[in-house]
C-alpha cells in the first residue's frame, strides 16, 4: 500500500483538526496568560501539527501534547515578563484541561442545542 498523496494528507489533518480546534485552542488558552499569547501560540502550534501529522496517530491527544510543549517553549522565552507561568503550573495546568476536555465537549455540545432552538435573530444576539 503507498503512503497517502500530498493532497490525502492535507485533507487528513484538516479533519483530524476541524474536529479538534476548539478544544485545542481552549487547551492552549487555559496555559497562557493572555488572548494573545494564545493566538500566538496557535499559530505555532498549528504549524507543528501539519509539520509531524501522522494519520495514524491518535490526534487530540498528540495534539494537545504538541500543543503543551509550543506553550512551554513560547513561556520560556517569554520569561522576562513576571506575568508568565512557570513550567511547574502550564505543566499542572495542561494535566487538568486535558482531564476536563469530556466535560467541556459536553458542556458545547448542550450550548449548541440550546442555541438552535432560538430564532435566528435571537441566536444571531447571543452569538455576536
Amino acid at each position: 500500500m503507498s503512503p497517502p498523496s500530498e493532497h490525502e494528507r492535507h485533507g487528513q489533518f484538516l479533519c483530524h483538526y476541524s474536529e479538534s480546534e476548539v478544544a485545542l485552542h481552549t487547551f492552549v488558552r487555559s496555559l497562557v496568560p493572555t488572548r494573545q499569547m494564545a493566538l500566538e501560540v496557535m499559530q505555532d502550534v498549528i504549524l507543528v501539527l501539519w509539520e509531524k501529522f501522522d494519520a495514524a496517530a491518535y490526534f487530540q491527544g498528540w495534539a494537545f501534547g504538541v500543543a503543551k510543549n509550543v506553550a512551554l517553549r513560547h513561556l520560556r522565552r517569554q520569561s522576562r515578563d513576571r506575568h508568565v507561568f512557570d513550567e511547574e503550573l502550564v505543566n499542572q495546568l495542561a494535566d487538568d484541561a486535558v482531564a476536563l476536555v469530556p466535560v467541556h465537549d459536553g458542556h458545547r455540545e448542550a450550548l449548541e442545542r440550546c442555541l438552535d432552538k432560538l430564532p435566528a435573530a435571537q441566536r444571531e444576539l447571543v452569538l455576536t
